[in-house]
């Protein structure tokens, strides 16, 4: 019976051994698939995180530089509105100035007004004046041509009697000359007045 007892149990020992190691083996054979599905999906999952990985390095480089963008736009901002502020300040003061400049403007222009009728009387004083020296110059070169007319006869008159040259009389001569002495400064005096 122990034989009998034994032969059961060897058998019970082949036959669990079998169906245990078959099952084992395929539980083996899934386990082995399962663990390269789970390598395949590792490596996928690798691949992927290295891919994001870059992409986020690279979004947060880009996000840096837009950051630094941002506080440059930002001075910029504030220095605009300061700009801004000092224009409009500006503006201001050239409105007050402006208000301020319209009656000089005007009597600035009142005077050159003014100032050129003023050239224009002179210059017609001038002309005038030009024509008066130039009558002048005349009347004198007139009177210069008497006295050298008379000038030979008072030479002459030495040799006439004393009642003669009363008669002629001196002082005819003498003002004739004071009158072409008087004609020659008013002359001169014109000429530089004109000038």
């Amino acid at each position: 019976m122990m034989e009998e007892a034994q032969r059961i149990m060897q058998e019970m020992r082949d036959k669990g051994c079998t169906a245990q190691r078959d099952r084992d083996g395929r539980e083996q054979e899934d386990m082995h698939k399962l663990s390269a599905t789970d390598q395949a999906v590792l490596n996928l999952t690798v691949e992927s995180l290295m891919v994001s990985d870059s992409a986020l390095r690279e979004m947060a480089e880009l996000l840096s530089d837009a950051e630094d963008r941002v506080h440059t736009t930002q001075a910029l901002n504030r220095r605009g509105r300061n700009a801004v502020k000092h224009l409009e300040h500006l503006q201001s003061q050239l409105g007050t100035n402006q208000k301020r400049l319209r009656p000089v403007t005007e009597i600035i222009k009142d005077l050159l007004k003014n100032i050129t009728n003023i050239f224009l009387m002179l210059d017609e004083t001038k002309k005038a004046t030009m024509g008066s020296v130039t009558k002048a110059e005349e009347h004198a070169e007139e009177l210069s041509r008497v006295a050298a007319e008379f000038q030979p006869l008072l030479h002459n008159a030495s040799t006439i009697s004393d009642d003669l040259l009363s008669e002629l009389g001196i002082g005819v001569y003498n003002s004739i000359i004071n009158a072409k002495d008087n004609a020659e400064m008013a002359a001169s005096q014109s000429r530089e007045a004109a000038e």
